[in-house]
């Protein structure tokens, strides 16, 4: 069948390739430097301030993305999903296309989303999370039916590095495992968290794997399209560090000026409450600051100077109170001891009139006082009556002893009144030690009378008189008198309510020093989310547009026969659009596109942003879905252009398919996929290699040749030149598979190969690339005799004698020797 023309389309935009900090760099100076505001000025330059720094501290070892191609090496399943037993698929990492065929539940769709799985390092996410009736019919599960654990492995290559990708799933789909090594070009291996590198967006951005079954489930709704086509903008994962820094740094800025604005508020409030507090005072209003002000000049101008700790209130009228209480009470402990010492027959009962006079009292409230004295204990007399007697004939000091307990009573409460807050002042840290010096012999003499107090009551026991004078002596000296006047100047109310307005603000002050700087920053970081939107938005703009007519030129390859094309491609934040038009230019809704051209329409994106990622291949799981032949014949060229430059794996049960495509790529493989559907066996046997097809193809002319005559002509150019054409097939399939094995860059090696005309030349050259080979040396050696007439047959002349089926025989033996086959 004839190939149908392809259509013309415009050219093609730049691939659309994933965003680096040096591209992001350059944008946000080009915008900076159009910035007509002070304030987009200053988001900008916010932004490249976090830009700059990305760029600049970027490990680029640990880059598995920049300046590197994985192509596809190697995939290991097993009970993963419909492959129940180890399956291992080995595949060409050069340009070239390889199709594996088999029909339905063959296994093929296992494959190719066991690649996708270790790609992500986890199942792809489930359309649905309904349960019950909502419950999606379609989603996979990813761990087989009888298996304990689905374990899939892939193994990538880049020039001479290897990267291989492994993930272990349970039963309820949940990975239980993860692991990414990478072997660098010096032989060292190290595990990777993928999670940290741009890997995941380079996923996104240059999807390598394309399954319509699992696309079509994905985009129902226009949001699901938003999705789908929003990573093909290949924003990549620099973008997204530079909005999280950006998003980071903004936030703090944010937090911080929230942090001071409330710690002004709330010392506005504290400052209200020190001022109530203080009625006396003339206060003044205080002007607050901005957050940019310097604090040391707001103080001053605030006149918040006056520093020290808020203290009780210090004045001479505590002293003089302490000194007229203590004065009185020595006073009165003098009277009644002069009274006490009065001229009396019995000077003890003198001294104990005022005890005894209590005693006669509380005698006289008893209803029995009984007959057996409670001093003596004797027993038969009227003690009550005796006692009634003795403080009749007792000196009269009843009425000084009532004024001593007076006075001790009003000394205590100067004592608890007056001398407590000047004590707690002189705890204080701002007290100088001479203060405090002074001051101690006072509080010790104070201290002892209340603890006298509280042990005797108010009696003039020995330890109360002494207390009483040793109290006096303390609180009526000079000393004690300067050290009040010291504490009254230094506590008096103006300086006090000066001293609690500062320290009311001291929280603010500190949280105010501590966030200055980068609460100022708040507005230029909010600028710089503003430059990060307007950004975002032009590189959408732009590369939507460049989505469009890549997208667009796909379409028109796969559906222009039938006049369907692209106009408008519109990708925003939470919903995307398409635009198709027919061949008259009418729109065309979405819903009335058929299935296959549904289909072109979700593949067409995918392999228009193929090119610009780091990815060198490209897998296809049943790309052909609903379409016609004119339609298979066109994918088939579109996969020979992307296979010039990647490797395209094709699953498909569609031999259509793989007819045009083997037809059209020189380096091809093809492979039969088969699958036991009692054990859930995946087997993956390889279709004959191109050059044994050629060798049977040789073997089938020479066989079909009529016998030789004078007007019979052999076959000698055609039989000849596909053993030559074979010889040179294995000798590249040996190429690649020694660096492979190594592994080497391949490409490297194949274009060395590439780079001499004959087969001897290039047997040369395989020996240059691995000296003394073995094989090459013994399949040399078989063909050797063979190659001068193989290189004349290829230029169309015929040596003669005519070939023979024994020649034949020695190109198959030489390839296969090459190959290691038996």
């Amino acid at each position: 069948m004839t190939a149908a023309p392809l259509p013309v389309p415009p050219p093609d935009p730049e691939p659309l390739r994933l965003l680096t900090f040096e591209d992001l760099v350059e944008l946000a100076e080009a915008k900076r430097s159009r910035a007509t505001s002070d304030a987009s000025r200053s988001g900008w330059a916010r932004l490249l301030e976090v830009a700059r720094a990305l760029a600049g501290g970027r490990e680029t070892a640990g880059d598995l993305v920049s300046g590197r191609t994985w192509t596809l090496l190697r995939v290991r399943v097993d009970g993963y999903q419909g492959v129940g037993a180890p399956l291992t698929v080995d595949l060409d990492p050069i340009p070239g296309v390889t199709v594996l065929i088999g029909r339905n539940g063959s296994g093929k769709s296992s494959i190719a989303d066991a690649i996708e799985t270790a790609l992500h390092g986890e199942p792809r996410a489930p359309t649905s999370t309904g349960r019950g009736g909502k419950a999606p019919l379609w989603d996979r599960e990813h761990c087989g039916r009888d298996a304990a654990e689905a374990h899939v492995e892939v193994t990538l290559l880049a020039g001479e590095e290897t990267l291989t990708l492994d993930v272990r799933i349970g039963p309820d789909g949940s990975v239980t495992g993860r692991t990414a090594r990478h072997t660098a070009v010096d032989g060292i291996t190290t595990d990777l968290d993928l999670a940290t590198t741009s890997w995941r967006s380079a996923l996104a951005g240059h999807r390598p794997v394309f399954g319509y079954a699992a696309v079509e489930r994905q985009v129902q709704l226009a949001q699901n399209l938003q999705e789908f086509l929003e990573p093909l903008l290949a924003f990549g994962g620099c973008f997204d560090e530079l909005k999280a820094g950006v998003d980071a740094a903004g936030s703090a800025a944010a937090q911080a000026r929230e942090r001071w604005g409330q710690a002004r508020s709330t010392a506005e409030q504290r400052t209200d409450q020190v001022d109530r507090a203080h009625p006396d005072a003339t206060p003044t209003a205080i002007d607050w600051p901005d957050v940019a002000d310097d604090p040391d000049a707001w103080l001053t101008t605030a006149g918040l100077t006056e520093t020290g700790v808020a203290a009780p209130e210090i004045t001479a009228a505590q002293h003089d109170r302490l000194h007229v209480a203590a004065t009185q009470a020595l006073a009165a402990l003098a009277d009644l001891e002069t009274a006490e010492a009065a001229p009396a027959p019995d000077p003890v009962t003198a001294k104990l009139a005022a005890p005894l006079a209590d005693l006669h009292r509380a005698a006289q409230h008893l209803d029995d006082t009984g007959d057996a004295c409670p001093v003596c204990r004797r027993v038969g007399m009227d003690w009550a009556a005796a006692l009634a007697a003795t403080v009749d004939t007792a000196p009269a000091t009843a009425e000084q002893a009532a004024t001593f307990v007076r006075r001790l009573a009003a000394l205590r409460a100067a004592l608890d009144d007056d001398l407590t807050p000047i004590e707690e002042v002189i705890r204080h840290d701002w007290c100088t030690a001479a203060v405090r010096d002074a001051s101690t012999p006072v509080l010790a003499a104070g201290a002892d009378l209340r603890h006298r107090l509280d042990e005797d009551g108010r009696r003039a026991t020995p330890a109360v008189r002494a207390a009483v004078r040793a109290a006096h002596d303390r609180l009526t000296s000079a000393a004690w008198h300067t050290t009040v006047t010291e504490l009254a100047a230094h506590t008096d109310r103006e300086r006090q309510w000066r001293r609690a307005r500062r320290a009311a603000v001291e929280p603010f002050l500190g949280v105010w020093r501590e966030v200055r700087d980068e609460a100022i920053a708040a507005a230029s970081w909010k600028s710089a989310a503003d430059c990060l939107r307007t950004l975002q938005n032009d590189l959408r703009a732009e590369r939507t547009r460049n989505l469009r007519t890549l997208t667009d030129s796909s379409v028109r390859a796969l559906l222009d026969d039938v006049g369907l094309h692209i106009t408008g491609l519109s990708v925003q934040g939470t919903k995307a659009d398409v635009q198709v038009v027919d061949a008259t230019g009418q729109p065309v809704r979405l819903s009335l596109l058929s299935a296959g051209q549904r289909n072109a329409l979700l593949l067409a994106p995918l392999l228009a942003v193929a090119h610009g990622g780091p990815f060198g291949f490209l897998v296809l799981d049943d790309p052909v879905h609903a379409f016609d032949q004119i339609r298979v014949d066109r994918l088939a060229q579109l996969i020979h252009t992307l296979a010039a430059d990647r490797r395209v794996v094709v699953l498909t049960h569609d031999e259509r398919l793989r007819e045009h495509l083997l037809v059209r790529s020189p380096h091809h493989t093809a492979r039969n996929v088969h699958r036991d559907h009692l054990t859930g066996v995946v087997r993956e046997e390889p279709s004959p290699p191109m050059w044994e097809v050629l060798l049977d193809d040789a073997a089938a002319a020479l066989a079909r040749a009529p016998k030789p005559g004078p007007k019979t002509t052999p076959p000698t150019v055609l039989v000849r030149g596909l053993c030559r054409m074979a010889l040179d097939d294995a000798l590249r399939h040996f190429v690649l598979q020694e660096a492979v094995g190594v592994p080497r860059d391949p490409h490297t090696d194949l274009a060395a190969l590439d780079k001499v005309g004959t087969t001897k030349d290039r047997i040369d050259a395989a020996l240059t690339l691995h000296p003394g080979h073995g094989r090459v040396l013994a399949a040399e050696a078989i063909v050797s005799t063979h190659l001068n007439g193989w290189n004349q047959a290829a230029h169309g002349k015929a040596k003669t004698p005519g070939p023979t089926a024994a020649e034949i025989d020695d190109a198959r033996r030489a390839c296969k020797t090459l190959l290691g086959l038996p």
